[in-house]
């Protein structure tokens, strides 16, 4: 018997196409051409990159907060941030670097982004060097790897991270004054956590204060209002 095998490669910038050909004696079979996308595999290569880059500086960053060393802290978790600019880790862990250097705008700023991301069922990641006109299939890979960096809505993680970041921003508001902006977030965070006898007991606290500010009986500064639970030293990870 005798056979003979033929491929045909049909290859441009966008798709590569493999079809083979087998014959043998009285019979022929042809294997179906299948598609690959190169620019969607590129493009997902590349954000697989910018993820352990931005995991790296994350993972530095969070070392340094553990040790007390802020500034360095701040850096690298902005480094990150630009790297991967919807990671809520990092920016929740920048939120609260800024309130222990005391920089209380600055902590609510990055509280709220974290915050606007986490709220949100699905989002993409930015990516400075693509065009405006991004292509669908990159776009479709953006938002699979912002659901790779963020808990699942609903979930116990997604839960303790909205939790953390919304009390830190509470607590900002709190020592600028802002006790209403503060019991709503309190409020908030004892909402989504029915069971947390603390928390109902700060978003009490936090509401006497807010009824005393209204009276003329309070005045409100840095050092009184850091007695309610802020969770300042609290990572996201």
């Amino acid at each position: 018997s005798s056979s003979s095998s033929s491929s045909d490669e049909n290859t441009d910038s966008n798709t590569t196409t493999t079809t083979t050909t087998t014959t043998t004696t009285g019979a022929t079979t042809t294997v179906a051409s299948v598609p690959f996308d190169l620019k969607a595999i590129q493009s997902e290569h590349k954000l697989l990159l910018r993820l352990v880059e931005m995991d790296t500086l994350k993972k530095k960053a969070d070392s340094n907060f553990g040790e007390g060393e802020i500034d360095t802290a701040m850096r690298l978790y902005s480094q990150a941030l630009d790297v991967i600019n919807v990671n809520v880790g990092c920016l929740s862990n920048r939120s609260a670097c800024k309130m222990a250097k005391g920089d209380l705008t600055g902590c609510i700023v990055d509280a709220t982004s974290a915050l606007n991301i986490l709220n949100k069922s699905t989002t993409s990641i930015s990516d400075k060097s693509s065009s405006s006109s991004s292509s669908s299939s990159s776009s479709s890979n953006n938002i699979s790897m912002l659901s790779a960096i963020l808990p699942p809505v609903g979930s116990e993680k997604r839960v303790k991270w909205i939790t953390t970041t919304i009390l830190r921003r509470g607590a900002a508001y709190a020592q600028q004054g802002h006790l209403d902006k503060a019991v709503s977030d309190y409020s908030y965070a004892s909402g989504i956590n029915p069971d947390n006898a603390a928390l109902k007991s700060d978003v009490n606290k936090m509401k006497n204060a807010l009824e005393a500010q209204r009276a003329g009986h309070l005045n409100i500064s840095p050092s009184n209002a850091g007695t309610i639970s802020s969770g300042s030293s609290d990572k996201t990870n």
